[in-house]
């Protein structure tokens, strides 16, 4: 009786310390794919328009490039967007 408990302990050790590394193993990758969308979003969020010696969470974050990419009448962003969303949908349908 007792080894059978030791048994399943020793079942229930080695189920935990699989499923462990499997969730670690998924967390790592998922950190290694989301972090460059994170870095991408944080330079945007950068006034000074520069990425090289940027941090994670930039000190005077702001929109003010969005700001800019959505009024600037020189780069119609807004009507581009548009125009490529018109097509995917016609190209889908």
């Amino acid at each position: 009786m007792a080894e059978q408990g030791h048994r399943s302990i020793k079942r229930f050790f080695a189920n935990f310390l699989n499923r462990f590394w499997r969730h670690a193993l998924i967390w790592v990758c998922i950190v290694f794919a989301l972090f460059p969308v994170v870095w991408i979003i944080s330079a945007s969020l950068d006034p000074a328009n520069s990425i090289a010696g940027q941090k994670l969470i930039p000190p005077n974050a702001s929109f003010i490039n969005f700001q800019r990419l959505f009024q600037s009448e020189q780069h119609p962003f807004g009507i581009w967007f548009l125009n490529t969303f018109k097509l995917c949908i016609v190209t889908a349908t």
